[in-house]
């Protein structure tokens, strides 16, 4: 009896140690900190950069998409180099004191990078430096035919486009607002 009892005890000893044994010898994903988004985080002194990507329609110009979290009683300047065509290109925003500061398409802070030759799937390399320190990140460049990302990509420039001026008819006085068409200015001609 006492024979069963130990061979028992040795039996439900093997089988729990076997059965917990992956857990002393394979690395855990809980235990392991990553950035549960598309965006990378990273930290440049009291400021918190937090899911940083762009979103580009060519990989020439892409939208800056990043939440930057200033915990220090004072507003902070960040800054933002990377590699264009014009070579190493600066921005810069500042984060109001003890705030967190929305940069991206429809909020009233927007950041494009201009001049890149940025590949959808690749990382491009952005140095964020704020009060002294800096960090490089890896920044992911994502296109816009992601659900939920048609609206982040660069506004267009906008071209100027020529407006027609509206000529006064006959005895009308024109405003102060109309343009005379040089065409239509009759040419003086010499008395002799």
């Amino acid at each position: 009896m006492r024979m069963r009892a130990a061979a028992c005890v040795a039996l439900v000893g093997a089988v729990v140690t076997g059965l917990t044994g992956c857990e002393f010898f394979a690395p855990q994903q809980t235990t392991r900190s990553y950035s549960a988004s598309d965006g990378v985080n990273g930290s440049v002194g009291p400021v918190d950069i937090r899911n940083a990507f762009l979103v580009t329609v060519d990989g020439t110009d892409a939208s800056l998409i990043v939440s930057l979290i200033n915990s220090s009683a004072t507003a902070r300047s960040v800054s933002m180099q990377y590699n264009s065509a014009s070579g190493v290109t600066t921005q810069s925003v500042v984060v109001p004191a003890n705030a967190s500061l929305a940069v991206r398409p429809g909020e009233p802070v927007t950041v494009t990078f201009s001049g890149l030759t940025a590949k959808t799937g690749s990382l491009l390399p952005v140095f964020f430096s704020s009060g002294g320190t800096s960090d490089q990140l890896g920044v992911p460049v994502l296109d816009n035919t992601l659900p939920g990302y048609a609206t982040l990509t660069p506004s267009p420039t906008p071209t100027p486009t020529p407006t027609k001026t509206k000529k006064p008819s006959d005895g009308e006085s024109p405003s102060p607002t109309d343009t005379a068409d040089p065409l239509d200015t009759p040419t003086p001609t010499p008395t002799p």
